[in-house]
């Protein structure tokens, strides 16, 4: 505690020298800029080439101002926006000027959602609600690829979202061009208002540099609705039928050894979601028999923490507005968290019968409900969650939330609690929730919850984490990382970039991090650690390179198994940890990652070593190697030293953004699996897909690891989906 009270007044002391230099987090705009939108006498042709004369009559937005590096100056690069719209559609036309032509346009692959740290972009945030906090977002790359999310409060992002939209690009001497047509039953305004709040930016990767159309300041994203400007002259539709149905048919071929013995399974399925926009802003989302065969699978890692790990829910029926019922901190404390409907405590897939969402969103509040019902042999389970947020001036928000899950021949489990955000300046905010936990019968009462006060500046970030979650807590709906502590995290990151730095590095980086946890009852230590980081570089092309010291202490009062057959007895644990990461340019065609790290490991030591290769001589072929090692020496009293290897390889062949094969292998000797999972999928239609997915898992050397191998397992999936607007 007292070192990192050093580290903190250190830093200060940097910040204090360097201020002057350091140019200002301004407010927003107390005039916001304005763009005017034009109806289109015929609706262009979505080519990528702007070659309509709608394009050249309507108004200009330009002169974009550059957020990274230099923020203030002008975008060193053109960029021309020009919107238009008709009865069905809204379009958005940019050139992207750039001085090497087409030559020089970074583009790692052609998956949806691409990389925004890699590629070259155009994107366009939209508040249709004009609440100043919430947006959508779309993004194109040079190659066509699209990339969309919803934000809350400038920060919060649901990038797994998928919308219905298209676009089309071309690539000449000057640059690239790009077309985006929105349909407007994909967008949530309010009924009647012909201005949005709207952004535009642009990211110029080889020179690395962010710039938009309404400025923001460096530290902030361009998602930021308060920094927006006003698109106007917009006439939306009023509120029709708006239905869209997605109905599937999915044919299953499962081959699999079990306990019991062999499985040969082959089934047909079919299901349907609908989706119904009641009013512009609000939508009601139905879906009988679901099936998610076609989403990503979760990537195995191997945990040698004290804390569950956390997977983000990737299920297209769980993502749209999936903010309005977020009311955690992200990835450790959540009162709701939708993965628990659907999937047990492994990941594995339980079947859904059926579920239904309303969502709504004005300017001055937020409603979400949600029920769902999962069945299976000893699985049958009814979630409900009921989610209000009321919105104040200056971005503030009081919100409140009840979950429940009721398990068939089994307990009822209910968490309440009530969150708020609080936006003090443009920079600084405290956010937090407490949420209460009931469970019929014995246990599962208890209080869990947290506080967020941070400011985050242009001269860095400066902020306090603070979480409890008593012994009796159990949010069945949601997720925690684990009962009965206290989180004290406080932390500094500075953003230093002195006029003496080498022309090759854009900023220099020290902070300190603290992790402490106690007991909630007596205050007794249970573990902690403090992450110093004397230095942390960024380069110009975005490589970074990293070091770190890692005291650690940890107070085990029951034996901890890190892998299976090493316990480590209790006691109390003292140790120091080095660590060390290397980036290199992540956007060139081949881009290495190092980490590293070694010292002690309570009891003994621990080696960890990754490397990430990523390689793409086409943005159509993209091939990627993660490979960790951990070796374990003299842990839980081992004789010998014990290593786990995990490796991953993808593949990515596309020959457009809408047709692509994805291959993906694991090697993990902790689980002793090997898992391989392969998807062709065509977009034959805006997200209508066919799909064919192969699944395989097979036991492997264990290397010493004392834990039983899996069956193997076989599984062919074949998927149609179609998507109709009603």
């Amino acid at each position: 505690m007292r070192t990192g009270l050093a580290a903190a007044a250190i830093l200060l002391d940097l910040t204090a020298v360097a201020s002057a230099q350091v140019p200002q987090a301004f407010p927003p705009p107390a005039v916001p800029l304005e763009l005017r939108a034009i109806r289109a006498d015929a609706p262009p042709a979505i080519d990528g080439r702007l070659d309509e004369p709608v394009w050249t009559r309507a108004p200009l937005a330009s002169a974009f101002v550059q957020a990274e590096p230099r923020q203030g100056d002008p975008a060193t690069e053109a960029t021309e926006v020009r919107v238009v719209f008709d009865a069905d559609f809204l379009y958005v036309g940019v050139v992207c000027h750039d001085s090497t032509g087409d030559t020089e346009l970074r583009v790692r692959d052609l998956r949806r959602d691409f990389d925004d740290t890699t590629d070259d972009f155009f994107g366009i945030a939209i508040d249709g609600v004009q609440d100043g906090r919430s947006a959508v977002v779309f993004r194109v790359n040079p190659r066509g690829a699209l990339r969309d999310q919803q934000t809350v409060d400038g920060g919060l992002a649901d990038v797994d979202f998928d919308a219905v939209w298209t676009a089309r690009t071309s690539r000449d001497a000057r640059g690239w061009s790009a077309e985006l047509a929105i349909p407007w039953a994909t967008l949530r305004y309010r009924e009647g208002h012909g201005t949005w709040n709207v952004n535009f930016h642009r990211m110029h990767r080889r020179k690395n540099e962010s710039s938009g159309w309404s400025p923001w300041p460096r530290v902030m994203q361009p998602f930021r609705m308060d920094y927006a400007g006003h698109l106007t002259g917009l006439e939306p539709p009023p509120p029709g039928r708006n239905l869209r149905l997605q109905p599937y048919v999915v044919g299953e071929a499962t081959r699999a050894d079990t306990a019991g013995g062999r499985i040969e399974r082959d089934t047909a399925e079919v299901g349907t979601d609908l989706k119904w926009a009641i009013t512009p802003n609000t939508v009601l989302d139905l879906t009988v028999n679901p099936d998610f065969g076609q989403t990503d699978v979760d990537r195995q890692v191997v945990n040698l923490t004290r804390f569950s790990v956390f997977f983000p829910e990737r299920r297209q029926f769980f993502l749209e507005n999936r903010g309005v019922f977020f009311s955690g901190n992200g990835g450790r404390f959540e009162p709701f968290f939708s993965r628990r409907i659907g999937l047990d405590g492994a990941g594995e897939p339980l079947p859904i019968r059926a579920g239904a969402r309303v969502t709504m969103r004005s300017a001055g509040h937020a409603f979400g409900a949600l029920a769902a019902s999962q069945g299976g042999a000893g699985t049958e389970s009814e979630f409900g969650v009921v989610r209000y947020v009321k919105n104040f001036a200056g971005q503030n928000r009081l919100g409140g939330i009840v979950a429940v899950r009721n398990d068939r021949g089994g307990d009822s489990n209910v968490v309440a609690g009530v969150d708020g955000f609080w936006r003090m300046s443009s920079t600084a905010f405290i956010r937090g929730t407490v949420t209460q936990s009931a469970t019929s019968g014995e246990g599962g009462e208890g209080v869990g919850g947290y506080v967020w006060i941070a400011n985050d500046t242009n001269r860095g970030y400066f902020g306090y984490i603070s979480e409890l979650v008593t012994r009796g807590y159990d949010a069945r709906s949601g997720f925690v990382v684990r009962n009965d502590y206290i989180r004290i995290s406080p932390a500094v990151t500075l953003d230093w970039r002195p006029s003496w730095r080498p022309r090759f590095v854009r900023r220099i980086q020290p902070g300190f991090t603290l992790e402490h946890f106690i007991d909630p009852k007596g205050g007794a230590v249970q573990e902690g650690f403090l992450s110093l980081r004397p230095f942390t570089l960024q380069f110009e092309n975005g490589g970074t390179l990293q070091y770190s010291a890692l005291p650690n202490w940890q107070r085990l009062r029951t034996p901890f198994r890190p892998v299976p057959g090493v316990a480590v007895p209790p006691g109390s644990y003292d140790y120091l940890r080095h660590a060390i990461t290397l980036q290199t340019d992540p956007s060139t065609r081949v881009a290495f990652r190092f980490e590293g790290q070694v010292g002690g490991y309570f009891d003994g030591t621990l080696e960890t070593w990754r490397g990430v290769l990523q390689a793409t001589p086409d943005p159509r072929v993209a091939v990627s190697a993660d490979y960790t090692i951990n070796r374990l020496d003299g842990v839980g009293g081992l004789r010998s030293a014990l290593t786990t290897h995990l490796l991953g390889l993808e593949t990515r062949l596309a020959t457009t953004p809408r047709l692509q094969l994805v291959s993906f292998v694991q090697w993990n000797t902790v689980a002793r699996q090997f898992t391989a999972n392969a998807r062709l999928a065509w977009e034959y239609r805006p997200l209508s897909f066919f799909t064919i997915v192969y699944n395989d898992r097979s036991p492997v050397d264990g290397r010493g690891v004392m834990t039983p191998a899996p069956f193997t397992s076989r599984q062919l999936l074949v998927k149609l989906t179609w998507l109709r607007q009603l």
